[in-house]
């Protein structure tokens, strides 16, 4: 843990935390900021696999984030939460004694796994998705937001890149379990 409080002095003394909330702030919107979180929290886990650890040296720009956006805090700490929990999905520390009885290889029950996390993320997004559009919808007609797209040119890029990488990884993890059987 003194490599995680040393990242977390980086970001913190360094003026990064202030950097990486304006980069939160370019990619999203108060309804879409949870589903951002939740996916930068999958992402990261595979790096920082210590959910505190990583909570302590992220909140500083997350929260800040929210709280530019008008996004309550435990809302994005769910989502956050939520994140951490799809990846643990894949790279199950819980399931190291339950393989060692069993007499199972992790690539025995990669497979599942796959299917968990494909299952599971999906729904959490739904959610995610559906929770924040009934709370950010239009009240009246004459509400309309901003333009995406006319505020942010590249949004269209963000989009498939949002779309490809995730798509390419389960497709990648999927060939890689089908040459191990």
């Amino acid at each position: 843990f003194p490599l995680y409080a040393g990242i977390y002095g980086i970001i913190k003394d360094t003026g990064l935390v202030e950097s990486l909330t304006h980069a939160f702030l370019a990619v999203s919107t108060p309804g879409s900021y949870p589903l951002v979180v939740f996916a930068y929290s999958a992402v990261l886990n595979y790096l920082v696999p210590s959910g505190g650890a990583k909570w302590a040296m992220e909140a500083p720009y997350v929260l800040g984030a929210a709280k530019e956006l008008g996004v309550a805090a435990t809302s994005v700490a769910m989502a956050y939460a939520y994140g951490d929990m799809a990846t643990n999905l894949v790279q199950p520390f819980w399931a190291i004694p339950l393989l060692g009885v069993a007499r199972l290889e992790f690539r025995d029950i990669l497979g599942y796994e796959l299917l968990a996390l494909a299952v599971y993320t999906v729904l959490v997004s739904a959610a995610l998705v559906l929770v924040f559009m009934v709370r950010y919808r239009r009240r009246h007609e004459d509400e309309v937001g901003e333009d995406v797209y006319e505020t942010n040119p590249r949004s269209h890029v963000l989009e498939l890149v949002w779309s490809v990488i995730p798509l390419g990884l389960l497709l990648g993890w999927y060939r890689r379990g089908e040459r191990a059987l």
